[in-house]
């Protein structure tokens, strides 16, 4: 016969738990009687279901460290990403694709406001830097090329950081 490891996990914890109880039921009877042994039953039962308990819950708040450790929270990722968007529409703003497309005021808004992300305390250092040359390009430059490139490489220092974290968590 050949159990599953849940079922044998199941079958030793009710023999413990029998095993308590009767040794709290036979403590119980040696020392108050009939009433002493169903006292001392259910107070070892209870003690052993109450140290089970325990255990769970740090065993619980352990998986729940390390996930949180392996996966993160997202918000950096998130940070990240909103940065890219945030400068991806400004340089939009700034190279339109039809002449007198974007309005000043709404260029003057989208560049404050990637300016605002680009900011960001969370940021990590390499997309920070990759956000500041990416805005540089895009303010000091005419030429789309060379604009598309520093949102392409701000795009890549996102994408490397991830890589490498996640090599950090898989090793």
């Amino acid at each position: 016969m050949n159990l599953s490891p849940s079922t044998r996990l199941y079958a030793a914890f009710a023999l413990s738990l029998a095993s308590v109880a009767g040794v709290g039921g036979y403590a119980g009877f040696r020392l108050a009687g009939a009433w002493g042994s169903l006292t001392g039953a259910a107070v070892g039962t209870a003690g052993m279901l109450l140290g089970a308990k325990i255990a769970m819950a740090l065993a619980g708040l352990r998986v729940e460290d390390s996930v949180r450790a392996a996966l993160g929270d997202g918000r950096a990722e998130g940070t990240e990403d909103t940065v890219l968007m945030g400068i991806s529409l400004y340089k939009a703003a700034s190279f339109p694709l039809t002449p007198g497309g974007v309005s000043p005021h709404e260029r003057q808004v989208r560049r404050t406001v990637a300016y605002r992300l680009a900011a960001h305390d969370g940021l990590p250092l390499a997309v920070r830097v990759a956000a500041a040359e990416a805005l540089e390009v895009i303010d000091e430059s005419r030429d789309v090329q060379q604009a598309r490139s520093a949102v392409n490489a701000l795009a890549l220092a996102i994408y490397n950081r991830r890589g490498a974290v996640h090599d950090d968590e898989v090793h």
